[in-house]
């Protein structure tokens, strides 16, 4: 697994090596469901599952909030 983000002031994507989550268990709810519907989109889409953003997909999804994006992996 790698993991990719940008900061505030940064233009680029890097690699992180650490994720760190600041919310409400609801939100972390709502984000643990999407996480589990991207792997069911992966392995069943197969070729047709490109990405997907949380903040399309979550109906709370805070205002000016960070996003969070699944992409397939590289076969």
């Amino acid at each position: 697994m790698k993991l990719y983000g940008y900061t505030k002031s940064s233009e680029s994507v890097e690699e992180v090596v650490e994720l760190t989550f600041q919310c409400q268990p609801s939100e972390l709810r709502e984000i643990a469901k999407f996480l589990q519907d991207m792997a069911d989109g992966i392995e069943n889409d197969g070729e047709n599952f490109g990405h997907g953003h949380a903040k399309d997909y979550c109906d709370n999804w805070p205002e000016n909030s960070a996003e969070i994006i699944v992409y397939k992996p590289a076969l």
